[in-house]
């Protein structure tokens, strides 16, 4: 997904990194009670998860926002 964003804003590649980590971090935190998908235990959250990809790559997908991201990465 993160590759996908970034190639449909006409944004680096370069900037992969980041933007997985700020996916991965917002799926974590919204989806899955700030645990991995490794370490989620209910079913119900993962096909949550899996219902709700079309709507976090349509959110994310904004060149503003993804720039803003890429320019100001969060902290590690």
């Amino acid at each position: 997904m993160a590759r996908e964003l970034l190639f449909n804003t006409g944004l680096p590649p370069s900037g992969i990194n980041i933007l997985y980590r700020v996916i991965l971090a917002h799926v974590n935190a919204e989806f899955l009670e700030g645990k991995t998908i490794g370490q989620c235990e209910r079913e119900g959250q993962l096909l949550l998860l899996q219902d709700s990809l079309h709507d976090i790559r349509s959110n994310l997908n904004h060149r503003p926002l993804l720039k803003s991201v890429l320019d100001n990465p969060p902290a590690e």
